[in-house]
């Protein structure tokens, strides 16, 4: 959007000849950063498994990729280059992200008289103003929320990933960029409405990253924390898979064995 473009999809210099086109003269690429997981290789080539009795570990690398916009190229034959954008009625997305935290939550959300939302790590506890509070509505009131969750899984008991809780030190800066990174993940992966919540998110990580300016990779650790995070409460709210379809005749015969079982043993069987 920013460049002008009205297609969303992007694709290497080399893909665009494969899918029959090219790239227009003059068209300057976008820099990307794909991170790729990567293993020493021992002398024959295969990956070690141990490093002097140690176990060795992948470490993730960024490579740089030149991406151009479908606009920007000439002849190339792809489906739906222009997706047509869902309308999407905020109701159900705030339904949707309820039903999240219903299901996600890994810790209490008590409801408070105060205008200031927080997670205590000494009780384990969320505490959150009413949503008749918050008057830029819904959005901005579970984008917050979904911030405290993302506090909630470093408790000691999870990820035990809080240092501190007194504000202003380094560790709390440390863990505000990994709630603020984590509640960008879960509003988007819900659905609130990103353009209203981005330049608040993004003004918050522009505050706690200039606290820790010295610390060469703070993001791209906090980012790996969030993931990791994100990605419990995620899994926590995926719905379970549907019961096996019972078998009447095999469940009764199962109930006849078991009140058989407890007339040898003189036992009372209780099944439900």
């Amino acid at each position: 959007m920013d460049a002008g473009h009205k297609s969303n999809m992007w694709m290497t210099y080399k893909e665009a000849v494969a899918r029959g086109g090219h790239v227009r003269r003059g068209e300057k690429g976008t820099q990307v950063v794909m991170w790729r997981e990567w293993k020493p290789k021992n002398e024959k080539g295969k990956d070690n498994e141990k490093e002097e009795g140690k176990e060795t570990k992948s470490r993730m690398y960024p490579f740089p990729w030149t991406l151009f916009n479908y606009d920007q190229t000439e002849g190339v034959e792809l489906e739906n280059a222009y997706p047509t954008l869902l309308k999407v009625d905020p109701t159900e997305v705030h339904m949707r992200a309820q039903d999240f935290v219903d299901a996600a939550s890994v810790c209490p959300i008590k409801e408070s008289a105060s205008t200031l939302p927080c997670y205590s790590p000494s009780e384990d506890l969320i505490r959150m103003p009413s949503k008749e509070l918050w008057t830029e509505g819904l959005d901005r009131y579970y984008n917050t929320l979904f911030h405290e969750m993302i506090h909630s899984t470093g408790h000691k008991s999870r990820f035990d990933r809080i240092e501190s809780s007194r504000f202003g030190t380094d560790p709390y800066a440390r863990e505000e960029l990994v709630a603020a990174f984590g509640q960008g993940i879960l509003s988007a992966e819900i659905g609130l409405d990103t353009a209203k919540l981005e330049p608040i998110n993004a003004a918050y990580l522009k505050h706690w990253a200039q606290n820790l300016r010295g610390e060469p990779g703070l993001l791209v650790t906090a980012v790996n924390a969030a993931g990791r995070a994100s990605s419990m409460l995620l899994d926590r709210a995926r719905p379970m898979p549907p019961p096996e379809s019972v078998d009447p005749d095999k469940t009764a015969e199962l109930v006849r064995q078991i009140d058989a079982m407890s007339v040898e043993k003189g036992q009372e069987v209780a099944v439900s």
